[in-house]
């Protein structure tokens, strides 16, 4: 999976960065692509499930290749790791909600593509013909290239809060992690 950093980034970027952009919608659903292609041509493909609900509140469940499932509600970031029997959770800080600024603030460029940097990280973000996500594309700290690509999505639809809360799975211990 990617690092913690890049999913936290992620995370915020879709949590905070397509409600600004995209103001009409209020609730999203669909699948998602995510690749990850490194500067020695290496491809790391990711594949699952994201629901976001205005105003804070996002999934992101990876099927493949190994299962994962991450949940923000704006204040706290957890990640579950199902095989490794872990859950981590990380505090969302006054730092990272100070890039959330840039992203409300993004522009849409001459291509139709909406624009935003963060942290010297280039983001481009684009939609389809009903104005849902299409694809976000940019670079990582390690020079990666990461496109991740929405298909399958419906917006504005009724999404119950539950959906975003962490039920642990019964009968095992997790091992919970705390990052501050």
């Amino acid at each position: 999976m990617p690092s913690l950093l890049r999913c936290i980034l992620l995370i915020l970027l879709l949590n905070m960065s397509l409600f600004a952009a995209f103001e009409h919608l209020n609730t999203l659903e669909g699948d998602f692509k995510q690749e990850i292609k490194t500067l020695d041509g290496e491809k790391i493909i990711y594949a699952g499930k994201i629901y976001m609900k205005k105003p804070h509140f996002v999934r992101w469940d990876y099927t493949a290749p190994t299962p994962k499932e991450l949940y923000s509600d704006g204040k706290q970031i957890l990640i579950f790791e199902p095989l490794l029997e872990q859950v981590t959770l990380v505090d969302i800080d006054k730092e990272m909600l100070h890039f959330s600024q840039l992203l409300r603030d993004a522009k849409k460029n001459k291509n139709g593509q909406y624009q935003a940097t963060i942290k010297d990280v280039e983001y481009f973000l684009s939609t389809d013909k009903q104005g849902l996500p299409k694809t976000i594309q940019y670079k990582d700290e390690f020079d990666n290239q990461v496109i991740i690509e929405f298909s399958n999505c419906v917006s504005n639809h009724k999404i119950e809060n539950k959906i975003f809360t962490f039920k642990p799975p019964s009968g095992i211990d997790l091992d919970i992690i705390r990052h501050k």
